[in-house]
């Protein structure tokens, strides 16, 4: 009998990288910026509205690694949540996750997977936290 609790290979897959700067964002105290030389889009304001959302396809029925880099420059750890959603709107799994601050010159990561299998498509990650000052968000990674 094949055990059941691993989780799958996801290391086995290929990864598709999405940039925080070709998602959609909306809020007051988030904008595209500079940070550590490189374009990011940046939580400059902390407000309940500062959202993240990026579109992303799949093209076989599995569960998916979602990985988010990040830069926490304060020294506080920031609360956020994130949203998998499908193409349509309907959430699929939601999550409580924390950005721990960064040590100067390095990048933190949030890693998640989508919850269950999920098919070939179309779906949504929304990023919000009420929380966010300070923090800059670089990539998505779907493997």
């Amino acid at each position: 009998q094949p055990a059941s609790t691993i989780e799958p290979a996801y290391d086995l897959k290929p990864t598709a990288s999405y940039k925080a700067i070709d998602a959609e964002w909306q809020g007051p105290g988030i904008s595209k910026g500079q940070a550590d030389g490189k374009d990011r889009v940046l939580f400059q304001k902390a407000s309940p509205e500062n959202a993240l959302e990026w579109n992303f396809s799949v093209g076989v029925a599995d569960m998916y690694s979602l990985t988010i880099s990040y830069n926490n420059s304060g020294t506080n750890t920031i609360k956020g949540k994130l949203q998998f959603l499908s193409a349509d709107g309907v959430l699929m799994k939601e999550e409580e996750i924390l950005f721990t601050p960064t040590k100067q010159g390095k990048t933190n990561y949030i890693n998640t997977n989508t919850g269950t299998m999920i098919n070939a498509g179309s779906y949504k990650l929304r990023l919000t936290s009420k929380d966010a000052e300070g923090l800059s968000i670089n990539t998505l990674d779907v493997q």
